[in-house]
């Protein structure tokens, strides 16, 4: 500042001494000293002009004017608070749920994984070939990835995973995680880097944190790295912290803890009977294609590799053949393609907002127009006029941003509150990343154009005939329209395209809540997940009966049952043997439940009677089974093996939606 203020007062000694030196010329012609002043001063010009051309060539000229015109836009705004606090709110209200919306787009959609080369990774399959069938696509067993394993010659390497919860003992407390067991070369197969420690050890029981569970549990502290770790009741060393961008694969839900399978299973040989059955196919294969060996050759191989598999394994794998398709290379394009979607719609909301911004500022600029017409009088030009409406514009659009960010904020931290409940939490991490800025940052841009541009054209642009018509419009196929009316018509045009899509979304909803999902949907239910632990964390084994033999104590419960998995949990149920006289043995799926548990949540018993305490072989079957099983009707009183155990069919239940509300009824038994 001090510089500037030496420059000016440079600048005025130096046309002080040129009119000084020119009036000294004057009076040693014989003039006057006040007419030789005078005359020294018509010759030199206006001192003013002077003084602006000359601080135009000079660097923060730029800077004054685009500060003057920042101040003019802050005064106009404070003639007209309400119009102000109007056009602010308005473009408020369409930034926060655009850039709420595309913030979660992009946590889900946009970052991507830290896979090195995910155009090489595939994921391994398998096709069910029966006809009508509801799932045909079958995951890929223990057993399966351990034969794929060693006769696949197209990749480079294997790696298997499935996930299941745990109980973690922490500062005094227990809590349940998600935890993805995995083959020990998962992290180098997916190319995947670990921030902190060496990875999975073989000389110890290791195991790999989430970055966001060591920072929400260990404040991400780097002597995490060596600490023991008790899940359920088994001590585990931390051996790595996995990247922040690497929350599984997965785009919902994010494991906490990833462990090698063969240190999982030599600590709890009970599972291993499970892990080894060829029939539990709940795991995912991930394979990387070697140099040079193209995806259809690759497929190929594993379409032969799984024929045989079929030859050698009848009893499981006789209808099962193998496919590889590159979900992490679809991921990204598909993640592009929905949030390119939701930026259009997102688009059209910010639409109606500056739409309805620039009638207010255009019709500002009719009760302006006789300012500006004074002003274009006294020499200002139309550019100069216009960039004034512009950064009025841009002012505006900032002020909406940054209200609009605080809305975001507030809003963002109300979500996670809005995530249904789980036994394990869902940790969704909702921030501000680079992409959001920049989206931002893009819609304080394109609304400030959008809204300013159109009022600024006009406001300096005064037509005397306009004027007087009191008339703004623009001429389309020779007709004129007044400009307020054509924004109306594309804010009403707008307005309509977001209705519609919203109604859409609300017709969708109203069908999926008219669909039949097999139980009493109405009918108040309370549902608890008991899970009994040890101090370290250990599971114990629960009495389920007597649990509910004492929530049936409490006032008010008309009836209590329990059950390993309800309708519309997303729990498939257990893969069962089923085996029933005179017909091949094949899979269905399977549940544990106490007596009325099917009564209790509403479901109809179509025939026969639902479990009971004294029932020690009892089973109840879905329609759809009990027509397989006997198509007259008359499958209760049959008895069928499950799992090699012989039960007694003593009820059919209604088909009922176990994972969602699109299912299609599949064959279902409940012990």
């Amino acid at each position: 500042m001090r510089w500037r203020n030496r420059m000016e007062e440079e600048l005025e000694r130096d046309i002080e001494g040129h009119i000084a030196m020119e009036t000294e010329d004057n009076m040693a012609r014989g003039m006057s000293p006040a007419e030789a002043r005078y005359t020294a001063l018509r010759k030199f010009g206006n001192v003013a002009r002077v003084k602006e051309e000359t601080r135009s060539v000079w660097a923060w000229a730029a800077l004054d004017t685009w500060y003057a015109d920042v101040r003019q836009a802050f005064r106009r705004m404070r003639r007209s608070p309400g119009t102000a606090a109007l056009a602010v709110l308005s473009l408020a209200l369409a930034f926060v749920p655009s850039v709420t919306v595309f913030s979660v787009m992009d946590r889900l959609f946009l970052i991507p994984l830290p896979v090195k080369a995910p155009g090489e990774i595939v994921e391994i399959k398998f096709r069910d070939t029966r006809p009508n069938l509801n799932h045909p696509y079958v995951m890929v067993s223990y057993p399966d990835f351990q034969d794929l394993r060693q006769s696949l010659q197209s990749f480079s390497g294997l790696t298997f995973q499935f996930g299941q919860g745990a109980m973690v003992a922490l500062n005094g407390g227990r809590a349940p995680v998600g935890v993805h067991i995995v083959s020990e070369d998962y992290f180098s197969v997916l190319g995947l880097p670990v921030q902190l420690g060496p990875g999975f050890l073989k000389n110890r029981p290791s195991l790999i944190v989430s970055h966001s569970f060591w920072m929400r549990e260990f404040e991400g502290r780097r002597d995490t790295i060596g600490r023991t770790l008790l899940v359920n009741g088994f001590t585990f060393t931390i051996d790595g912290v996995a990247s922040p961008e690497f929350r599984g694969t997965d785009r919902f839900l994010a494991p906490d803890l990833w462990i090698p399978i063969e240190t999982w299973l030599q600590l709890q040989p009970g599972e291993r009977g499970v892990r080894e059955r060829r029939d539990v196919h709940d795991g995912t294969l991930w394979a990387r294609l070697r140099p040079g060996v193209s995806p259809a050759q690759a497929a190929a191989e594993v379409e032969s590799v799984c024929s045989e598999l079929a030859r050698r394994w009848p009893a499981t794998n006789r209808y099962l053949s193998g496919f590889t398709y590159a979900p992490l290379a679809d991921r990204e394009k598909g993640g592009i393609t929905r949030t390119s979607i939701g930026v259009i719609l997102l688009g059209i909301l910010l639409a109606v907002a500056c739409a309805n911004v620039a009638g207010i500022l255009l019709a500002r600029a009719e009760e302006q127009r006789h300012e500006t017409a004074i002003r274009q009088a006294l020499g200002g030009s139309r550019g100069r006029l216009m960039r004034e409406w512009m950064v009025e514009s841009a002012v505006l659009s900032l002020l909406a941003a940054a209200l609009g960010l605080a809305g975001t904020r507030v809003l963002m931290n109300l979500l996670p509150g809005l995530l249904p409940s789980m036994l394990i939490p869902i940790h969704f991490e909702f921030s501000f990343g680079p992409r959001v800025w920049l989206y931002a940052a893009s819609l304080v841009l394109v609304s400030a154009l959008s809204f300013g541009l159109v009022p600024a054209w006009r406001g300096s642009r005064p037509d005397l005939l306009a004027g007087l018509r009191r008339d703004s419009a623009v001429s389309i196929l020779r007709v004129r329209i007044p400009i307020r009316s054509l924004l109306i018509v594309m804010q009403v045009a707008a307005a309509e395209v977001l209705l519609f899509s919203a109604g859409l979304v609300l017709d969708s909803v109203s069908a999926v809540t008219r669909l039949d999902p097999g139980f009493d949907a109405h009918r108040p239910v309370a549902m608890a997940v008991v899970v009994a632990t040890g101090e370290d964390g250990s599971l114990r084994q629960v009495d389920c009966e007597a649990v509910r033999e004492r929530l049936a104590r409490i006032g008010g419960v008309r009836r209590v049952a329990y059950g390993r998995s309800v309708p519309l949990s997303g729990a498939g149920g257990t893969p069962l043997r089923l085996a029933a006289p005179g017909q091949e043995p094949r899979e269905v799926r399977g549940g544990f439940a106490g007596p009325a548990f099917l009564s209790t949540l509403g479901v109809r018993i179509l025939s026969g009677r639902d479990l009971q305490a004294a029932d020690q072989h009892a089973v109840l079957v879905n329609a759809t089974l009990a027509r397989q099983l006997d198509p007259a009707g008359n499958a209760v009183g049959r008895e069928i093996r499950l799992d090699g155990a012989v039960r007694q069919i003593v009820g059919v239940f209604q088909d009922a939606k176990w994972n969602s509300v699109y299912d299609q009824p599949e064959p279902r038994a409940i012990t």
